[in-house]
This record gives structure tokens, sequence and C-alpha cells, in this order.
């Protein structure tokens, strides 16, 4: 009995040991697991981010459109597949990046495949595509998904830009790609 008791002890020590948080707020505060929503959210005390990789995002500036809500939260339908998300300006490791900090929610009766194709067009004439790295992926129907999506800037943060958001599409039951959903979006963003 004392063994079982010493292993079960020693499996708890070591899952509390390995419970490593997923995001980081203001430095004088304890480490805390975040959701994409918690950190996009511009009503929250947040400055860092670490992703599922490990890599930690430091927020260098916020943006908003004309159609962005008071939090910093953008709404796109596509038709069916919705994407919530508000645009940081991030670093990490010396790299700087605009970042589409939300979730994507498939409201269809379909899998849909979101590969997070964007475009930025800055006013420091860059333009910049994202990561296929940090893609969304594929959704079942009825599936709330976190999405971070990087852009990577090499010109400095921009004072402005315009953001051009290419449409997810079906995905066919035997795995291969049906139509496109919806319609590309573009916005114009700035800084707050």
């Amino acid at each position: 009995m004392k063994k079982i008791f010493f292993v079960l002890l020693l499996v708890f020590f070591l899952s509390a040991c390995g419970n490593e948080s997923n995001a980081v707020g203001n430095s004088d505060v304890e480490e805390t697991e975040i959701s994409t929503m918690e950190f996009g959210n511009f009503d929250n005390d947040l400055n860092s981010y670490t992703d599922e990789m490990g890599e930690t995002y430091t927020i260098l500036d916020k943006y908003k459109s004309d159609e962005s809500a008071d939090n910093g939260f953008n709404e796109v339908n596509f038709d069916g597949y919705e994407y919530k998300f508000s645009v940081l300006a991030v670093e990490s490791d010396s790299q700087e990046y605009i970042a589409l900090v939300g979730e994507t929610e498939n409201t269809t009766d379909n899998s849909v495949q979101f590969n997070s194709e964007a475009e930025i067009i800055t006013d420091t004439q860059e333009q910049a595509e994202s990561d296929f790295l940090y893609a969304v992926g594929k959704s079942a129907p009825s599936v709330v998904t976190d999405a971070f999506i990087l852009i990577p800037i090499n010109r400095g943060i921009p004072e402005s830009f315009s953001l051009e958001i290419n449409t997810p599409w079906v995905v066919l039951d035997n795995g291969e790609q049906g139509g496109h959903i919806g319609s590309n979006v573009k916005m114009d963003f700035h800084k707050e």
C-alpha cells in the first residue's frame, strides 16, 4: 500500500512540475495559461504570450480598423466559417510580426480548411504574407479553434497597413479540396 501511495504521489508531483504556462502577463503576475482570445483582447493587461511551441511574443503595438470593437476584435464571416481576431505588432527573438490573434468557429455542416493566408501592404512600402506554420488548419463542424497567425515584417512597425485574408474551403469526404467559402476580405488598419 505504501508503494502505491508513493507512486501516486510521485506521479502527482511530476505532473505538477511539468505543467508549464502557455502565456505570461505582467512580470509581477504569476504565469497563467491564457487563450488567444484573452491575449488578443485589448482590455486585458497582457504584454506577452507563449505559444504551444514555446516561442514568446511581446506586444509592441495594437491596431484597429473602422470595424473594430472597443476591445480590438474584428469579426469576419466566410458564409458560416466565423473568424474573430485582433491585430497586434509583436516581437520574438528580434523578429517583428503583425499578428492576427483570436479564434475561428466552424458553424457550417462541413469540415473546413483555413490556411490563414493573409497579406499586408504597409505604409512603409512592405508587402508581406502570413507564415503557413501558423495556419489554423482543418476544422470539423461546430469546432472552435484558436488562431495565432503571424506575418513577418522587416521594415519596422508600420503606422498603418491594408490586410487581405483569403477564404477557407470545404474539405471533401475524400480529403480533397472542395469549393471556397465566402469571399476574400480586405480591411485597413492603423495604430490604436
